[in-house]
């Protein structure tokens, strides 16, 4: 989800970087725009990220606790 509205938001800010205008406040949202993408990349990134560690885990105790069961046997 984040990728996509990340990849949305980049074209958006290049689209506004280099629009022929002369004023230059679409330049200035136009690179706002590419820096909130970067975030939103990097945050995506970083809950992907968080979420596979979480789920590791998970795998983790669920084989700890079947290891336990065979050894108590």
């Amino acid at each position: 989800m984040y990728i996509f509205v990340s990849i949305i938001t980049f074209i958006l800010g290049v689209y506004l970087v280099f629009k022929k205008s002369d004023k230059w406040q679409y330049e200035f949202i136009g690179y706002l725009f590419v820096g909130i993408a970067c975030l939103l990349l990097l945050f995506g990134s970083f809950m992907g990220w968080m979420e596979r560690v979480q789920i590791e885990k998970e795998e983790a105790a669920i084989q700890q606790e079947l290891n336990y069961k065979e050894w108590a046997r």
